[in-house]
């Protein structure tokens, strides 16, 4: 009988290496549609949350809820009455709604908490007690604290006013927490690159959490390509503030916030 010829070591370790080539080429771009698919995820929940709160306006004389500082959908863990039960929007501040996160207020035409988590989010805000993180898994978004209890009127130009976007807290209640550039400390975001950047290490990346990649010192030359913040318009439409330059906010007016005032870090 003719005798059978198998593959020699050489072949194999040819075929092991052109195997290995192959998945180093793959692999970033498998990365990029991960990415790109977490992206657009997120988008679509932005454009829930869009739709669910101009119902609410509809529902509520037109005026936005006048949303806490808090990050927790349930009444269990620390700080609260621990009864186990679903929170509910409270405008009193009683100390067990100030843990509510905001979304539990427009959620009410949402129906799913789910909607309010970004996949490509890492860690939510959970400064009191890390080991409670699990509590804040669906509050990922963070709130632009100049809609909060206003009515929609008040804003001249919907299209170019934060509602919430992606973020490590969840108010940015302009004490160092939002994205345009501050004079004072020549950045953006200080509280999470200086004050809480023993504890949030990651704050950046949580904001421009999007096909993102760490720049370092290059971000001073004003380079692009950081990654994306979705961000989330008063007229309803999702467009991502773009990493690099916005990085450090020297393109994000402070208007896209609060268009009334001025910056507290530029006098």
């Amino acid at each position: 009988m003719k005798k059978q010829k198998g593959f020699t070591l050489v072949e194999l370790l040819v075929v092991i290496a052109i195997i290995a080539v192959l998945l180093t080429m793959l692999t970033p771009a498998l990365k990029m549609a991960r990415d790109h698919a977490k992206m657009a995820n997120c988008s679509g929940n932005l454009k829930a949350v869009g739709m669910g709160f101009i119902m609410y306006l509809d529902n509520y004389n037109e005026r936005f809820h006048r949303s806490p500082n808090g990050g927790k959908w349930d009444d269990i863990g620390w700080g609260t009455t621990n009864t186990g039960k679903p929170l509910l929007p409270d405008p009193t501040y009683a100390i067990s709604s100030n843990l509510v996160y905001w979304g539990i207020a427009y959620n009410e035409f949402i129906g799913d908490r789910e909607t309010f988590r970004c996949p490509a989010a890492i860690r939510p805000s959970d400064w009191w007690l890390p080991e409670e993180q699990y509590l804040y898994k669906n509050s990922s978004y963070g709130l632009n604290c100049y809609v909060s209890g206003r009515r929609l009127a008040a804003f001249q130009h919907p299209e170019e006013a934060i509602f919430c976007q992606d973020h490590l807290v969840h108010l940015l209640d302009d004490n160092g927490d939002m994205l345009y550039y501050h004079q004072k400390s020549k950045m953006n975001m200080p509280q999470l690159r200086i004050d809480f950047a023993p504890w949030y290490p990651d704050g950046e990346q949580e904001v421009f959490r999007h096909k993102y990649q760490h720049q370092g010192e290059a971000l001073f030359s004003n380079e692009k390509g950081l990654g994306y913040c979705n961000t989330l318009w008063l007229d309803g439409h999702v467009e991502a503030i773009s990493g690099g330059a916005s990085d450090f906010g020297w393109d994000v007016p402070y208007r896209w916030y609060n268009p009334w005032g001025k910056s507290p870090y530029d006098n």
